[in-house]
């Protein structure tokens, strides 16, 4: 019952706002490094007197703070830029499995609607993205929503 609300959640949220769920990863990841650079400092300060070579640990420490520092304060630059390059190579693929199509097995109808998706994608990455998006949250809403109604008549 929990785990349908969840889901039934997690899907209206993904449906209404589906170009924030890769920035909210990228966020996730960003405090992820920026935790782990902070107790990796911690601990390189807290072993220093010790011994003479962690020179590599404090390096490993800035490296994770300035990581996850970028990762947190550009997480919606970054989710944009990492979703538009995915998917103009996907369409790339596409146009190059179409023109192959048309090419090597001389089927012009099936190559010339491979060429058209993959041009709509190259074209349109970030509507086709946000379309894909809101498909899933809309399935994840169905899904929830039908085990909850399963379960009320189980009850």
């Amino acid at each position: 019952m929990i785990t349908s609300v969840i889901l039934l959640l997690m899907g209206l949220f993904i449906t209404i706002k589906p170009g924030s769920l890769l920035a909210i990863l990228i966020f996730t990841v960003g405090i992820y490094f920026f935790i782990l650079g902070f107790y990796s400092l911690v601990s390189f300060l807290s072993h220093i007197k010790y011994s003479r070579r962690l020179g590599g640990d404090g390096i490993q420490a800035f490296v994770f703070l300035i990581v996850g520092t970028v990762l947190i304060f550009n997480a919606s630059f970054l989710s944009l830029a990492l979703t538009g390059m995915f998917f103009v190579l996907l369409g790339l693929i596409i146009i190059t499995v179409g023109i192959t199509a048309i090419v090597r097995i001389k089927d012009i109808y099936m190559g010339s609607i491979f060429i058209g998706i993959g041009l709509i994608i190259s074209l349109f990455p970030l509507g086709v993205s946000l379309m894909i998006t809101r498909g899933i949250g809309l399935i994840a809403v169905i899904f929830a929503l039908s085990l909850l109604i399963n379960r009320s008549k189980s009850v």
